[in-house]
């Protein structure tokens, strides 16, 4: 067995994702500490009722931070740099406006340093190069430009440069070390190892699916049937012969994908000479209208299904049911036999687990089963159709 080598991708994603939750965490810490002190600064000024405007712009930045947190994306990023934009704006405005000079003011951080932490939003490694770029340049413009506006000297905010320019510089090295990784590492042998392991699994479960509905069905035939053979069945036996010799060759021959293709009322007429009596019910011509994989999954799984009430239920009677609708075909297989309890079916029991559920699944089907002892089985197995064979087709 070939030893199994984690994708860098994952550790680069993780890597990522880490440095992308600490810029925010340290956004949050920084619009806290700025409410704080501004808030700090108005009640020692004697005028808590002039701090209301500049709290709303931090409080507008934080809750858009929020937001992207929750919702991590380039339509949240770009709305969290256009608020943050704003209440950077909003707040130099109203310092101004209160005639407060910015520098009497020791701030921690700012509403400009917290946009520029906007982090790998979107984009991978790059993505968060850029993101933090146009923060950083997008807070330095809603500064000087609303200092230009109002007449104030230009002071750039230079915390809010000095951070922005220190996580763009980390996310450019974070890409340029992905690329350098994914040059010096020639993943596509280890692809094509896992993806020919992975092929080689799916034959082995269909070849028991193969073995489990030809030898193992026709010796319990034999064994409930007649002593003597009709032509019917050497046929019969003959053609499993040939599937199993299929699934015999090569990995890299032409096998066939599926099984050989069934008949709904040939698998009836089976079942029947092995002692089984089968009652049909409903739109059993329906069954012809689906593709033709769809077709062979359901008639296989209810050859299982009837195998299973032949060898385990006690009885010598079961009831199919098809019920077709505008969006999904439905067959019911019933039993009023001994039954059995769901959550004890060991996992050898490839009648029910791969013949039955696996089967019907890997069509985009569902299969749901009840049974408890003493009350029989009923198998529901139920596939999806398209609109040109809907019930008023």
């Amino acid at each position: 067995m070939p030893l199994r080598v984690p994708p860098r991708s994952i550790a680069a994603g993780i890597r990522l994702q880490a440095a992308t939750r600490a810029s925010w965490v340290l956004a949050a810490v920084v619009l806290v500490e700025h409410a704080v002190v501004t808030a700090e600064y108005f009640l020692r000024e004697g005028s808590p009722e002039l701090m209301l405007t500049p709290l709303l712009a931090i409080v507008c930045a934080g809750a858009m931070l929020a937001v992207l947190a929750l919702w991590p994306g380039w339509l949240t990023a770009a709305a969290y740099l256009v608020v943050g934009s704003a209440a950077i704006v909003g707040y130099v405005l109203e310092m101004e406006r209160l005639e407060i000079d910015p520098s009497r003011i020791v701030l921690v951080g700012t509403i400009g340093t917290a946009i520029a932490l906007t982090g790998a939003a979107a984009g991978g490694a790059l993505g968060g190069a850029v993101w933090s770029l146009a923060g950083t340049l997008l807070a330095q413009a809603a500064v000087i430009g609303t200092q230009l506006v109002v007449g104030l000297p230009i002071e750039p905010d230079s915390y809010a440069l000095l951070i922005g320019l220190l996580y763009f510089a980390t996310y450019l090295l974070m890409w340029f070390s992905d690329r350098a990784q994914q040059q010096l590492v020639d993943t596509e042998p280890i692809a094509a190892e896992v993806e020919r392991e992975e092929y080689e699994r799916q034959r082995e479960r269909r070849a028991a699916v193969v073995v489990h509905e030809t030898v193992l069905r026709d010796l319990a035939l034999i064994a409930h049937g007649p002593l003597s053979l009709t032509d019917y069945d050497r046929a019969r036996l003959r053609r499993d012969l040939d599937a199993i010799r299929a699934w015999r060759s090569p990995v890299d021959s032409d096998a066939p994908e599926q099984l050989p293709e069934s008949d709904f009322y040939g698998i009836i007429r089976e079942f029947q000479w092995g002692g089984l009596s089968v009652d049909v019910g409903g739109s059993s011509y329906m069954i012809d209208s689906l593709a033709p994989a769809d077709r062979e999954a359901l008639l296989g799984a209810m050859r299982a299904a009837l195998d299973n009430v032949l060898q385990h239920s006690g009885r010598t009677t079961a009831e199919v049911f098809i019920d077709h609708g505008t969006d999904r075909l439905t067959v019911m297989v019933v039993d009023d036999g001994h039954g059995f309890d769901p959550e004890s079916i060991a996992d050898d029991r490839l009648g029910i687990r791969m013949a039955i559920v696996r089967r019907i699944e890997d069509q985009g089907g569902s299969v749901t089963l009840w049974s408890s002892p003493g009350a029989g089985t009923s198998v529901v197995i139920s596939l999806p159709v398209s609109e040109t064979t809907g019930a008023f087709s």
